[in-house]
């Protein structure tokens, strides 16, 4: 807050053990108007741990931010010095010294020594004043710490009666000693044997204090078991955890804490912040016979013999088994209990604390199923719901389609190169057809039923990320599958591994499906330079899957050259643009004049009726090699004697 000034004698008044320095040199006004300059403490560092304490601490200092002094008007601040007084209790930096920022409109010509630290004051000089204010001055870097370890200690920075730089009296910066770090110890021990389940004997209370000996209030303090003791999955439960530690004495006192399980050399850990402490080992016992709990439990959905086979076991409070236990268990069903039965019957003694069941069925397919368990002087057990669904997998079944029942009707019409409007699955199955969902392993192969189709094709079927899977839930999902060549009396048919009996699916076509680019049905081969392709090439209109496309549309066709390594030229006697007959374009009398290697033509379309956009084609790489060389000889006159002129013609 502003502190307005008028002129005053030197004071100084103390107050206890804190002494305060509230007054100011007398400074006569150069004007009527008053003197106001504002104070802003230092900040940062306000709290300051008792580990940092010049005596039992490490006598680290903390840095603080400001204090700074505002200016209500340029010239507020005069000449002279301000000295900053630290409340005792707390200790500047002596070797420290700093400087001193200057800001604020046209300030820049006011100057300061910067500042320097003795034990327990900082003093300062204001230069020269600036006329083009107002200004703010703050102070950067004062270092403080406290003197002792003990609390409480509090106090601020003031301004000290010898300062004559007309700065304002007030608190230049709080200063409060807290305690340092948290060193927790266990003020109360779990007893040395406890119950499982039950709650400890002696409740834990842990207390948290700094190194000093200085109270922690408010520290949460979270209770586990000290990894390494105990058993695994063990847990310590209590009414409340974590707990704030509270009061003068900053205990944290648990309660209604048990360990579950039994077992020896227990430890338990609390924890806050960077501290933790172990308390004393100690052992849990098992308790008295509280309930029945299923060890194993048929899985669902599973067959009629159940999987896996139940097993009961007599537990504590805490649910450890307890070994001496030899008492009947009873098992009942929910439902259909005249077709649920198990080998030696429903009813087994436990041994060593377990009753384990064998050869247990229930016949009936239904869902919801409940086991229960009964015994002597303990609560009813009620396992979780499961169906029985199946028996074990013996069968492949092909499906169209994902759901249930299984369709076995084909899709009326499937285009070649396209997928299939219905996309195939195979299921496991038992031998009534019934699906095995508990099948996570085998693998299946989709694949062209041999013999079929019983006229075109022979195709090839083809199916999205492949045609082997592994079945998830006793099923195999297939996607994007279709079948190129059109054929009829198509089918499919499936394998797996490990083999199970397969069937195949009834039979379904597949036809020619709409024009979409252009294919080589005859590919040029290598020839010749400047003699004729040795069998002429033709490209025709195909759908997706490379079938022609005989019927509802046409088109010119234009031949190329597309890779062209020794610049040939193509030729040909029916032209390089031919139209498509029945949608196939023959070109006749084709050859290149140079010989290279990995030449290939292309074929792309000059018209379309219907307009159709089709993709242009590319040809398989071919050779044009150089004609084979020829030798002529011819005489240059009639030969009459051996030494007559002769002359060889040779011709490449």
């Amino acid at each position: 807050m502003p502190i307005h000034r008028m002129p005053m004698a030197r004071a100084r008044l103390a107050a206890g053990t804190l002494i305060l320095a509230l007054a100011a040199s007398f400074i006569p006004l150069a004007s009527a108007s008053a003197v106001t300059i504002g104070l802003t403490g230092a900040s940062g560092g306000g709290n300051l741990s008792a580990d940092h304490a010049q005596s039992g601490g490490d006598g680290a200092f903390t840095t603080r931010t400001g204090p700074s002094l505002q200016e209500g008007s340029a010239g507020d601040l005069t000449t002279g010095t301000i000295v900053i007084d630290v409340a005792s209790g707390f200790h500047f930096n002596n070797s420290g010294s700093g400087t001193i920022s200057v800001t604020g409109g046209s300030c820049a010509a006011m100057t300061t020594s910067g500042w320097s630290a003795s034990g327990t004051q900082v003093t300062a000089s204001i230069t020269h004043v600036s006329t083009g204010g107002p200004c703010t001055l703050t102070f950067n870097g004062i270092q403080v710490r406290p003197i002792n370890t003990t609390l409480p200690n509090t106090g601020y920075m003031s301004l000290d009666g010898t300062s004559t730089a007309n700065a304002p009296s007030g608190n230049y910066g709080t200063l409060t000693e807290v305690p340092g770090a948290p060193v927790l110890t266990f003020a109360t021990q779990p007893s040395p044997s406890d119950t499982a389940g039950m709650a400890f004997v002696n409740q834990p209370k842990v207390h948290d204090v700094d190194q000093f000996g200085n109270v922690r209030d408010g520290d949460s303090i979270l209770l586990q078991i000290t990894p390494g003791t105990g058993p695994v999955g063990a847990a310590v439960t209590c009414t409340m955890n974590p707990v704030l530690t509270s009061g003068v004495n900053a205990n944290a006192q648990f309660t209604g804490c048990s360990v579950d399980k039994a077992n020896n050399g227990y430890q338990l850990r609390a924890s806050t912040l960077s501290s933790v402490a172990d308390s004393a080992t100690f052992n849990v016992v098992p308790g008295a016979a509280d309930h029945l709990i299923f060890q194993t439990y048929p899985a669902s959905p599973t067959g009629a013999l159940l999987a896996p086979q139940p097993a009961v076991a007599v537990v504590d409070l805490g649910g450890n088994v307890l070994v001496g236990d030899t008492r009947a268990i009873t098992l009942g069903i929910s439902l259909n209990p005249g077709s649920f039965t198990c080998t030696g019957g429903l009813t087994k003694n436990a041994f060593t604390g377990v009753a384990t069941f064998a050869g247990c069925t229930e016949t009936v397919v239904a869902s919801n199923y409940h086991l229960t368990a009964t015994a002597s002087g303990l609560p009813v057990a009620t396992g979780a719901a499961f169906n029985v669904t199946s028996g074990p997998p013996t069968n492949l079944l092909i499906c169209w389609g994902v759901t249930l029942p299984c369709v076995t009707t084909p899709p009326a019409t499937d285009l070649g190169g396209v997928a299939f409007s219905v996309q195939p699955t195979v299921r496991i199955t038992d031998t009534n057809g019934n699906q095995v969902p508990s099948d996570n392993l085998t693998i299946v192969t989709l694949l062209i039923a041999p013999g079929s189709p019983t006229s075109g094709g022979p195709g090839t079927l083809t199916c999205l990320g492949g045609l082997t899977k592994t079945v998830t839930n006793g099923v195999a999902t297939f996607s994007g599958c279709s079948i190129d060549l059109a054929g009829i009396a198509y089918r499919l048919a499936a394998t797996s591994a490990p083999a199970f009996i397969s069937t195949t699916t009834n039979p379904f076509n597949v036809t020619v499906g709409a024009p979409v680019k252009l294919g080589f049905v005859t590919q040029p081969v290598s020839t010749t330079a400047n003699a004729a392709f040795p069998t002429n090439v033709s490209v025709a209109i195909e759908d997706a899957g490379n079938n022609v496309v005989t019927t509802g549309i046409s088109a010119t066709i234009a031949l190329a050259i597309s890779a062209n390594p020794s610049a040939g030229t193509l030729t040909c006697t029916s032209g390089l643009q031919v139209a498509t007959i029945s949608g196939v374009a023959t070109f006749t009398g084709c050859s290149i004049n140079n010989q290279g290697n990995n030449y290939t033509l292309s074929a792309t379309p000059v018209t379309v009726s219907p307009v159709t956009s089709l993709a242009a084609a590319i040809s398989i790489p071919f050779n044009v090699i150089a004609p084979a060389s020829l030798i002529t000889l011819t005489p240059s006159a009639t030969v009459i004697t051996w030494w007559d002129t002769v002359v060889l013609t040779v011709h490449f």
